[in-house]
């Protein structure tokens, strides 16, 4: 087929970016282009792939902010070119920084007088701020041990096996050993007594979480520095304490501010903090903090003056951005301590509220702490079926990110679930995440065990036959069926309507801005996109990363179970499943659980296959779409809608499909004296919305 040239001879300015050759022709991904594009064109391709990304908000694995007030955003996009660690030219940012440390420094009930500063220093994160704090205590032990006549080559240190990643990057950049106190079940952060035992003369700190990333809990900081105090006296060592308070130092002296953590106790010698987390700042920014100037040592701070004065700089990296820092500095004064505690409160109440509609739901326990981090970590009571990972991944349907992770060593047979509760989650939203996990427990529980000798969703009845296995699997009621495929179109109806003078509006702009020659260059466009996608090749951005996805879909359908023979049995339809290694099988029943599951709301097909790259099928070229055919019987009527909804259901898991699945039913009649009606035959169309008009990918009739 030959293709005219969408672009004319016209001013390239009064064309939209769709009516443009830059949709249609595939951008550079390893190489720089030799040819410049368009501002238009540069946003519109980059906005979207980004569409595919999950939302921020939404995010519930994440402790990092994820909103802030307008009035700080203004501030950050103004102040978004300064360097920060240009001191000299922005003395004002520099000031700002100064008061955030000292801020925070009081806050954490630094010994300091009256006109004493503070010493510490603003970070990337607090994986920096970790770095720099663990340096500072292996110099200061290193220059003890030297004056000593000691060695000093085998520095270690003590946490817990709880403790975040960057604590194990330090230890291995630093060649420090990483003494972990191993956790258990039902204890999952560090016990004071223990790691006080692990201890000896060539421990640099012990290592303290107030807030574990497991289940937010806080480690006993006080207990941790009673027991040291005795060693070290017994010992003669002088063994400090660095207290990790990334997640928990903007929590508890506004929740807790009698729980002694922080400088009151004599040991603890630094603290960090993320101001992106509980510091109410988006990500970019962390905070360490030393008792006084005597633990910081002084040949780790470096002068410069070649940006035009004397500067001191403690830091890992040298060149970032200072908009973070003056947003940090917004939050400090515009918040107090008032609206950081109200800030705490509201956490720690939609915290209660989730915890306790699950505890209602009686199908989970709570691992999480009341006192602690805001956030709900769970597990299933019985497991034997179906798996915490299974739960996350089907509450992604629902747009939910909740991430489901094993414990550490000794405990690493329990699997949890983990929400956590930012600024930004509601009262509504919290319950809403009850409603949608009540929904997927009910989903899962018609769905086949993840056990092989307990696979059926109905009685217990598998019988194996060479190199198959027999599954009873029981087919969904029809008035159910009906009533959700009505739902569907509700949903597809609702998405279609507009309301207001604005879309008028906006269709005649459309008009007097493309014009005919616009609209001609649009549509030829799609037209050229459909190809693409249709046979597989590479030509523009979003057409080959649909493409891939398509590929994706497909070798996951293949992991589905076999449906080479079925059987019509009263109520059960017998599915002939084959049967491989043990772990081939979990993978199998894992992905006829997610092809079965969620909705079952849609009709499809057990013929051929969806036409993509490389894929085979029937294809009417002139639609670009794939026709499928399908038996009429019941047991191939039920399969076939599970492999539509298969097909459909992998699509919306990477936000290819918007609109959904539209369904109808028709009756035809064979041409017989009795005009015998022949069984209902399906039709499916699902909808892909790209970066173009949205277009029939395939139907199935």
């Amino acid at each position: 087929m030959v293709l005219s040239h969408a672009a004319s001879d016209s001013d390239v300015s009064v064309h939209s970016t769709f009516a443009s050759r830059y949709v249609r022709t595939s951008l550079p991904r390893f190489k720089m282009p030799e040819n410049s594009i368009p501002k238009e064109a540069a946003y519109q391709i980059i906005n979207d792939e980004l569409m595919l990304d999950g939302n921020p908000r939404l995010n519930l694995a994440s402790f990092v902010t994820t909103w802030m007030e307008p009035e700080c955003d203004k501030l950050i996009m103004s102040s978004i070119n300064k360097n920060y660690v240009d001191m000299d030219e922005y003395p004002v940012t520099t000031e700002l920084q100064n008061r955030c440390v000292n801020m925070i420094a009081h806050l954490f009930n630094a010994p300091l007088g009256e006109t004493e500063t503070a010493v510490g220093v603003g970070t990337v994160g607090s994986s920096e701020a970790i770095m720099l704090a663990g340096l500072a205590f292996k110099r200061k032990w290193q220059n003890k041990r030297k004056a000593e006549g000691k060695p000093f080559d085998k520095p270690n240190i003590v946490t817990g096996a709880n403790v975040q990643v960057c604590w194990e990057k330090f230890a291995r950049y630093f060649e420090v050993e990483l003494k972990e106190v191993k956790l258990s079940e039902g204890y999952y952060v560090m016990d004071p007594e223990k790691a006080v035992e692990m201890v000896d003369e060539n421990t640099i700190c012990v290592a303290a979480i107030l807030g574990s990333t497991l289940n937010g809990e806080f480690e006993d900081v006080k207990l941790l520095n009673d027991l040291l105090v005795i060693k070290n006296r017994e010992t003669g060592w002088d063994t400090p304490i660095h207290v990790d308070a990334a997640s928990g130092g903007f929590i508890a002296p506004f929740l807790y501010p009698e729980l002694e953590w922080d400088f009151r106790l004599p040991l603890v010698k630094s603290i960090n903090v993320s101001g992106h987390k509980y510091g109410l700042v988006y990500a970019g920014i962390g905070w360490v903090v030393w008792r006084n100037k005597e633990d910081l040592p002084e040949e780790l701070i470096f002068h410069i003056n070649y940006l035009g004065a004397d500067q001191p700089t403690f830091t890992l990296n040298f060149s970032k951005g200072s908009s973070q820092v003056i947003a940090q500095y917004y939050q400090l004064i515009r918040l107090g301590h008032e609206g950081y505690r109200n800030v705490m409160e509201n956490c720690r109440e939609n915290m209660v509220v989730l915890r306790e509609g699950l505890e209602k739901a009686g199908r989970f326990n709570i691992v999480s702490k009341d006192e602690g981090v805001p956030l709900v970590a769970f597990s299933l009571k019985d497991s034997s079926s179906h798996t915490e990972f299974e739960i996350s991944d089907m509450l992604r349907r629902y747009g939910w990110i909740v991430p489901a992770y094993t414990m550490p060593p000794n405990a690493q047979h329990i699997t949890v679930l983990r929400v956590v509760i930012r600024e930004d989650f509601s009262r509504t939203l919290a319950e809403r995440l009850v409603i949608d996990i009540e929904k997927v427990m009910r989903e899962l529980d018609e769905l086949p065990s993840r056990v092989i000798h307990k696979i059926s969703l109905g009685e217990e009845k598998s019988e194996a036959n060479g190199d198959n296995l027999m599954v009873t699997v029981k087919k969904s009621d029809m008035e159910k069926q009906r009533e959700v495929i009505n739902g569907w179109k509700k949903f597809v109806s609702d998405r279609k309507k507009t309301n207001g003078s604005s879309q008028v509006i906006a269709q005649y702009y459309q008009f007097i801005r493309l014009v005919h020659d616009g609209y001609r260059n649009v549509m030829e466009n799609c037209r050229e996109n459909m190809i693409v996608l249709r046979e597989g090749l590479e030509k523009t951005t979003l057409a080959e990363r649909l493409v891939i996805d398509i590929e994706k879909v497909m070798r996951e359908l293949d992991e589905l179970p076999s449906r080479e023979k079925s059987e019509a049995n009263g109520d059960n339809l017998m599915v002939t499943v084959k049967k491989s290694h043990m772990e081939k099988q979990r993978e199998v029943i894992n992905g006829w659980k997610k092809f079965v599951s969620d909705r079952k709301k849609t009709n499809g097909t057990d013929g051929t296959e969806l036409v993509g790259s490389g894929l085979q099928g029937r294809l009417f070229r002139s639609h670009g779409t794939a026709n499928v055919a399908w038996g009429e019987s019941e047991a191939s009527a039920a399969i076939g809608r599970a492999l539509a909804f298969g097909y459909y259901q992998l699509w919306m898991e990477r936000n290819w499909v918007e609109v959904g699945v539209v369904a109808g039913r028709e009756r035809r009649k064979t041409l017989s004296s009795r005009a015998r009606e022949r069984p209902m035959r399906f039709r499916v169309v699902v909808r892909v919305v790209m970066a173009m008009p949205p277009f029939k990918l395939f139907t199935a009739q």
